[in-house]
């Protein structure tokens, strides 16, 4: 299992919670979306993935832009639909 510290990451976002936000808009576009990863996989998961990016500096809070997150809360009220 990969440890990370996401010192650096947090310094990169400005706080914890936007790291949260940032990593894991990243991870669904790694995974879902099938982006490719701007650096080696190293057969990490795409979450540890995403948190390398965003501690070199390749991702930032720009990711966060208003068409994710209208597909965000539409994923949303999917699975809410779906378990109603």
């Amino acid at each position: 299992m990969a440890r990370v510290t996401v010192q650096d990451a947090v310094e990169k976002i400005g706080n914890r919670f936007d790291l949260v936000l940032v990593a894991a808009c990243r991870a669904r576009q790694l995974q879902i979306y099938g982006k490719n990863s701007l650096l080696d996989q190293e057969n990490d998961k795409v979450t540890v993935i995403a948190l390398r990016e965003i501690e070199a500096g390749l991702i930032n809070s720009d990711i966060l832009n208003i068409s994710d997150v209208k597909i965000l809360q539409e994923s949303i009220n999917l699975k809410n639909d779906i378990i109603v």
